[in-house]
């Protein structure tokens, strides 16, 4: 009886001491689990201090993000641009290909040679160039200037108010206006009613107003002084001496025509007339059926309107 008594203590210890170990155990898996979420908690702070702290890493990690962004557009725009270079070389050679005969054309079908030719050309038109053009000085000599004013053989100094065309414009002289015919010549047909315009006349009437428009100028008169019009029939001289009525026979953008009695100038302008054609001056460059000017049946040069008008009379 008193082992048994014994036994029973001995297994009654036994589960409390189990019991409190059991509570024990528990206890300290509790607070090592605390431990260790308190451990935790305190490397996500040094770790988010660690990023407050260091902001230059960032920022160099940006920044070198952002070169890399940077330098990758350079290197598309570059590509864009090498091939917009490519392409543009690649359209111009195939704009420029040899035609049948060897001749290197552009997309109109015209060769170098050609456009260069008409460039040429262009440059070298004496209208618009006027410095290049050929210029005299009025001849003194072939008539006796009187003292100023409108009338035979006199002068006046007038200013330029408005060009009409190659050959007429109006002037303001005094307190008047007047409208002005250069003598001895005759510019193609711009702006004549019923008339399509000549060849080389919106160059003459271009040439006129951009050397006569608001300029001062001198006009000298002959015997009559008017035309049936009430024109002012006069020389034209420049503030540079140039005679103007002769630079535009010389150059090819007039022919020279005689009204009697006023014919002084007749043997001088005819001189003239004569070298521009033999130097294909102006209008005298063109072929014979596309000149403003032709011959009559006289031999005399006339408006290559006029002869149609004649032909289908």
């Amino acid at each position: 009886m008193k082992k048994k008594n014994i036994k029973a203590v001995a297994s009654l210890v036994t589960a409390v001491v189990v019991l409190i170990g059991s509570y024990i155990y528990k206890t300290d898996v509790i607070q090592f689990d605390n431990v260790s979420q308190n451990t935790q908690s305190q490397s996500s702070s040094l770790k988010e201090n660690k990023q407050n702290t260091e902001p230059n890493s960032s920022s160099f990690e940006d920044a070198n993000s952002t070169d890399s962004q940077n330098t990758s557009i350079e290197d598309t725009q570059s590509a864009e641009l090498q091939d917009g270079s490519v392409k543009g070389a690649q359209s111009t050679k195939s704009q420029n290909n040899p035609d049948k005969d060897g001749q290197v054309t552009d997309s109109k079908g015209i060769s170098a040679k050609e456009s260069k030719a008409k460039s040429d050309e262009k440059q070298s038109d004496p209208a618009n160039k006027f410095e290049k053009l050929e210029k005299t000085k009025f001849p003194e000599s072939t008539i006796k200037i009187q003292k100023e004013g409108i009338h035979s053989f006199g002068y006046i100094n007038a200013y330029v108010k408005k060009v009409v065309d190659g050959d007429t414009f109006h002037i303001k002289y005094g307190d008047k206006d007047y409208k002005v015919r250069m003598l001895d010549i005759d510019t193609p047909e711009s702006i004549k009613s019923g008339v399509e315009a000549q060849p080389y006349s919106l160059e003459a009437s271009e040439l006129t107003k951009n050397n006569l428009t608001g300029q001062n100028i001198k006009l000298v008169f002959e015997k009559d002084t008017t035309d049936q019009y009430g024109r002012l029939l006069a020389h034209v001289i420049l503030e540079d001496g140039t005679y103007y009525n002769a630079l535009m026979v010389q150059n090819g953008f007039a022919i020279s025509v005689f009204y009697s009695p006023n014919t002084l100038f007749k043997d001088y302008f005819t001189e003239l007339q004569n070298k521009a054609i033999e130097n294909k001056a102006g209008f005298w460059k063109l072929p014979e059926k596309d000149r403003p000017f032709v011959k009559n049946s006289k031999g005399k040069y006339v408006a290559a309107y006029k002869i149609k008008e004649d032909d289908a009379a």
